[in-house]
């Protein structure tokens, strides 16, 4: 997020800083100082579906269904394994999406930003496979927050950020509660989440749409009255978004639907100007009409999904397969044989605020980003059964990561390699199996402290959150400090002091992946002393000074 463009109360503003503080810890002084032929294989070879269910056991071999958060990525990535599992009726997709589920509802879950809205997706797909009540519940929470609780621009528009940034419109907000407002009106057959959909199409058009290209902006600050980027700088996944929302939209509407007709348009420009953006490889690049940008995965992706879909259903002329074959044909080169055997999505941009030209071009790049995954599997299920050449790039170079650690160091190889997949919760456990075995030794007790410290921010910022859309009091957020968050300082202080008091460890971390409360950006080349201890413990008297303030 960023903080150029957010407002927050007093009150607010204090809890966030506490907030920030206590992620930060550790963090500010560790970091370093210093052409292949598109359907190829014959028709019993292999397909873009048998692609498509190595794509999802991968990440399911990776991360516990459990581990998965409730952000936008979340949702992206649970929308696509749902249209496998829909696709191929295979259990044990549906049983993964339902073990995230249930134990997000037991967990406890919110919405208080746009960004929560898309987990929604997968919520109806749910209710329309297994029924339970539960998940009807969660779409009436939806519900609830975009009609009763969210902010709202002069004009309507749905706030983006919550209490994290105003009366601001952020384009990605028309795909994460449009895709699941489209969803509820096909599955609950209520034309009201339609029309709170079109309604906002109005007002994003409004702001942000450019009428002789169809593209769209990214944001729209209300109480400033400006747009950002100021410039005509179009950034892929932002209008990707509001593609495959525009082809969710009109091909669940009836077709005689005023709507539809209404803004079919508005799909048939945008498709025309994305056909006239395509890169040679058949991808796009992250700003659409710059060729100097890198091309981008996840909106690629996207752009398939949406070009296929919406030809098949015949809302966009035929021509536009034409599209589709080229984009999968380099979105096969995004695709990487991992150490292990499964597929790795690369090149996928992380998570991009507005910025204007500089911002969008300097966004990194990763692998296996929740929502580049998602939109892959969204754009191999979609095109099925068309054959591919399956022939992928395989790892130069894989680590030795012991699969049953024994040794202290190899507790220690396996953890950081964990924050690399961002198996925080694995991570974590190796951390403290170190220190069980070299107990007075820095770099289990400080690794254990950085996880343990994100765990805590993260009960203190959902706290802090439901405060702000009254589903709890400013007594109960105080209870979490006193109960929850104070106890766990208490714990990475005698963790630090361990650390501080062994002058020769040094742990370095090249790769952080966090991937909750959506951050989906890295942490890179983090190096940790007995100094960065010394550091963390001041920083966090402040915090908990803070901390004793709010309780």
């Amino acid at each position: 997020m960023n903080p150029a463009h957010l407002r927050t109360s007093t009150r607010c503003s204090t809890g966030w800083v506490a907030v920030t503080l206590l992620f930060s810890l550790l963090l500010l002084a560790a970091c370093s100082e210093d052409e292949q032929t598109f359907g190829s294989g014959s028709p019993e070879g292999p397909t873009f579906l048998s692609v498509a269910r190595e794509i999802a056991g991968t990440w399911m071999g990776t991360l516990k269904a459990e581990q998965i958060d409730w952000s936008w990525g979340d949702g992206v990535l649970t929308f696509g394994l749902s249209q496998l599992a829909g696709s191929t009726g295979e259990e044990e997709y549906w049983d993964y999406l339902q073990t995230w589920m249930d134990h997000r509802i037991q967990e406890g879950y919110y919405f208080a930003f746009s960004d929560n809205c898309p987990t929604g997706i997968a919520a109806a797909r749910l209710f329309e496979e297994a029924g339970e009540s539960r998940y009807r519940d969660v779409l009436d929470r939806i519900w609830n927050y975009l009609s009763n609780v969210a902010d709202r621009t002069s004009d309507g528009g749905l706030n983006h950020m919550g209490f994290l940034s105003g009366k601001q419109i952020w384009v990605d907000s028309l795909f994460m509660f449009g895709v699941a407002l489209n969803e509820m009106s096909r599955l609950l057959e209520d034309p009201v989440y339609w029309e709170e959909l079109a309604r906002q199409i109005r007002v994003f058009s409004t702001h942000l749409r450019n009428p002789e290209n169809g593209l769209f902006l990214h944001m729209w600050d209300d109480d400033d009255q400006k747009r950002i980027p100021v410039e005509d700088t179009f950034w892929a996944r932002g209008n990707a978004w509001v593609f495959v929302m525009l082809v969710e939209f009109l091909t669940t509407l009836p077709e005689q639907s005023p709507l539809r007709q209404e803004f079919l348009p508005h799909l048939t420009l945008m498709a025309d100007t994305l056909a006239g953006l395509q890169a040679d490889s058949g991808l796009w690049h992250t700003v659409l009409y710059d060729p100097g940008t890198y091309q981008e995965t996840s909106a690629s992706a996207l752009f398939a999904y949406g070009f296929h879909k919406s030809t098949r259903l015949g809302l966009l002329d035929s021509v536009n397969m034409a599209v589709v074959r080229k984009t999968m044909r380099g979105l096969e080169s995004r695709l990487v044989r991992g150490c292990n055997g499964g597929l790795i999505v690369s090149g996928t941009s992380h998570g991009t605020d507005p910025g204007e030209w500089e911002h969008y071009a300097s966004i990194t790049l990763g692998d296996q980003v929740p929502y580049g995954v998602g939109a892959l599997l969204l754009a191999t299920v979609e095109v099925g059964d068309w054959s591919t050449q399956g022939d992928f790039a395989e790892r130069t170079s894989c680590p030795d990561i012991p699969e049953d650690p024994q040794t202290a160091e190899e507790y220690i190889t396996r953890a950081v390699h964990r924050l690399e997949l961002s198996d925080l919760e694995g991570a974590y456990e190796d951390f403290n199996a170190f220190s069980s075995l070299e107990s007075g030794r820095g770099e289990g007790s400080i690794g254990s402290a950085l996880i343990q410290a994100f765990f805590a921010g993260f009960e203190v910022f959902d706290a802090y959150t439901r405060t702000t859309i009254d589903e709890i009091g400013w007594g109960e957020f105080q209870q979490v400090i006193r109960e929850e968050a104070l106890p766990q300082i208490a714990e990475i202080r005698q963790k630090l002091v361990t650390a501080e008091q062994d002058d020769d460890f040094s742990l370095h971390i090249p790769v952080m992946y966090i991937n909750r409360r959506g951050l989906y950006t890295p942490l890179l080349d983090l190096r940790f002393t007995a100094g960065n201890a010394r550091f963390g413990l001041g920083l966090l008297d402040i915090v908990e000074g803070v901390f004793r303030l709010l309780s």
